[in-house]
């Protein structure tokens, strides 16, 4: 059984483009899957639907 399955921790199985750099940088010894993906950045739409949430809860932050 791997190491990892047996502790029941965290693996990072995908990383954001160019970001994996940032798996080194953590501060702690991060487990990796041997087969790290790239995720697919986010559609248009994604970012839309991402940028109005922010509006929105920045808004309601202010009326608070």
């Amino acid at each position: 059984m791997n190491k990892v399955v047996e502790l029941r921790e965290a693996v990072a199985g995908s990383v954001n483009d160019g970001d994996a750099v940032a798996l080194e940088a953590t501060g702690w010894e991060l487990n990796v899957a041997e087969d790290l993906q790239t995720t697919e950045p986010p559609t248009d739409k994604e970012l839309e639907v991402l940028r109005d949430l922010k509006a929105r809860t920045e808004a309601s932050r202010r009326k608070s």
